[in-house]
C-alpha cells in the first residue's frame, strides 16, 4: 500500500510540469503574443526617445532575426512536448523513447534562453549608454 501511494505521488509530481505546458502557458503553438493575458514584446523604438534611423534599422533587423530563430525553437519545443505527452499517456515503460525527449526539451529551452540573451547583447551594442539607461528605466516603469 505504501509503495503504491509513493508511486502515485511520484507520477503526479512528474506530470505537473507537463500539465502546465499543455494548458498553453507561454507562447507555444497556437499562441500569439497578442493573446489576452500575454504581454507583447516591448518596442524599443517607443521606449527610447533619440534613436537614429540607422539604430532603428539595426534594432529591427536584430529583433526580426532573433524572433524568427526563437519562433522556430519554440515550435520544435512544442512538438517535443506533444511527443512527451503522448508517450506519457501510454501504458508500460516508455523510458527509452521519453528520456531522449526530456533531454531535447531541456536543450531547446536552453537554446531559447541563449538566443534571448544574445538578442539583448546585440541590442545593448546598438544603443548608447544613455539610451540603455533610458530603456532600462522605461522597462522598469512598464513592469510596475
Amino acid at each position: 500500500m505504501k509503495k503504491t501511494l509513493l508511486l502515485f505521488a511520484f507520477c503526479f509530481c512528474l506530470l505537473l510540469p507537463f500539465g502546465a505546458s499543455a494548458q498553453g502557458h507561454g507562447h507555444g503553438k497556437g499562441m500569439s503574443p497578442r493573446t489576452p493575458g500575454h504581454n507583447p514584446p516591448p518596442k524599443i523604438e517607443e521606449m527610447v526617445s533619440d534613436l537614429s534611423v540607422t539604430q532603428k534599422k539595426k534594432l529591427l533587423q536584430v529583433q526580426s532575426l532573433s524572433r524568427e530563430r526563437i519562433g522556430k525553437l519554440k515550435a520544435e519545443l512544442g512538438e517535443v512536448r506533444d511527443s512527451i505527452r503522448m508517450l506519457m499517456r501510454r501504458d508500460g515503460d516508455n523510458a527509452k523513447a521519453l528520456y531522449p525527449l526530456f533531454d531535447r526539451e531541456g536543450a531547446l529551452q536552453a537554446q531559447i534562453a541563449k538566443e534571448m540573451y544574445a538578442m539583448r547583447t546585440r541590442i545593448d551594442a546598438i544603443l548608447t549608454p544613455e539610451q540603455l539607461k533610458e530603456l532600462r528605466q522605461a522597462m522598469q516603469k512598464k513592469k510596475k
